[in-house]
């Protein structure tokens, strides 16, 4: 199958979020969740206590903690921004790229590459909604839109891909 595509911002910004998601185990995915959950239940109750309380010592000692979850949730921010940031400042991912299918491998080609890559390079792929990601090791991957795909074409590559890769 042959097909062609563009990599949107929201195709690029989907990609790091499923690659993000479920890039560690999810043991470590578990982990970090509650953690999340503890440490916004603990500065929940402890501004409650602060309030209720109302001393300007147990605010002075609570200043530390404020800074450190304040710049805490401002990586919420920044990450999301700093995908959309890297998007736009890299005019490669936004060039129409062609890729042929095979049961041999891809063959792309753009106006930066023309490069074959057989099935054996590629460790396991991730899916989502918009996207299939392909993973050379546990960080490098290539992009896929299912937007470039015709309907059939999702469940044919989808397909191959189960064949050649283990879902991870």
């Amino acid at each position: 199958m042959k097909i062609t595509y563009h990599i949107t911002r929201e195709d690029f910004i989907d990609a790091q979020k499923l690659h993000r998601s479920k890039s560690p185990s999810a043991f470590v995915r578990a982990w970090r969740l509650g953690a999340k959950i503890v440490a916004w239940v603990l500065m929940l109750g402890l501004l409650t206590w602060a309030v209720i309380i109302n001393d300007r010592k147990v605010w002075s000692d609570l200043t530390p903690l404020l800074i450190f979850w304040a710049v805490w949730a401002a990586l919420w921010v920044w990450i999301p921004f700093n995908w959309r940031r890297c998007y736009a400042k890299d005019r490669r991912l936004q060039n129409e790229f062609t890729a042929d299918i095979s049961d041999h491998g891809i063959h792309w080609k753009s106006e930066f590459i023309d490069s074959s890559v057989e099935w054996g390079l590629f460790l396991r792929f991730l899916e989502s909604d918009r996207v299939f990601l392909l993973y050379q090791t546990d960080r490098l991957f290539n992009m896929f839109p299912k937007a470039a795909f015709a309907p059939a074409e999702v469940e044919e590559f989808r397909q191959l891909l189960r064949g050649k890769l283990p879902d991870k």
